[in-house]
């Protein structure tokens, strides 16, 4: 890693100690895999919570979030529509169903519904994650401790 980006890094993660620390709170009370304790490892074993309504909570509320963002019934959950706000002609309004259902298509047969999922449930407890859409219609999301960003008003 190139020295001025890692001293970059480093400045920024440091910064951000105390949201850190109030995440992994959070996650230890409800989904610890969320964002694990520092120096987890695959190979660990996370500590489960005494209680499970926390998580309960956060899997419903998130479930019932993603079926309102994106439901079940196999018919586009978005439409497009002209700028101009003008009334569209028949032939138009029929070429842009039919975009958004070629649209629908391809993102439905991609990984966006879980990925979703997984930002809603980081959003709930820890209050942030970076969504990523690669090239090929994939979708990742990188979890809070993995990445450091500095927002800018512009």
């Amino acid at each position: 890693m190139d020295t001025h980006l890692a001293d970059r890094f480093r400045m920024l993660d440091s910064m951000r100690k105390s949201k850190l620390y109030r995440a992994r709170l959070c996650s230890s009370l409800t989904i610890p895999s969320l964002l694990p304790p520092v120096g987890w490892t695959e190979q660990m074993e996370l500590q489960q919570p005494t209680s499970s309504v926390g998580a309960r909570g956060v899997t419903s509320l998130a479930s019932r979030m993603l079926s309102a963002m994106m439901p079940l019934n196999d018919t586009p959950f978005f439409k497009f529509g002209l700028r101009s706000g003008v009334e569209p002609t028949a032939e138009i309004t029929q070429y842009l169903e039919t975009m958004s259902y070629q649209v629908y298509r391809k993102l439905a047969g991609t990984n966006l519904r879980e990925t979703i999922y997984q930002a809603i449930q980081n959003l709930i407890v820890v209050g942030d994650c970076l969504f990523h859409i690669m090239d090929d219609y994939k979708f990742r999301v990188t979890r809070l401790d993995q990445y450091v960003v500095q927002r800018s008003v512009t």
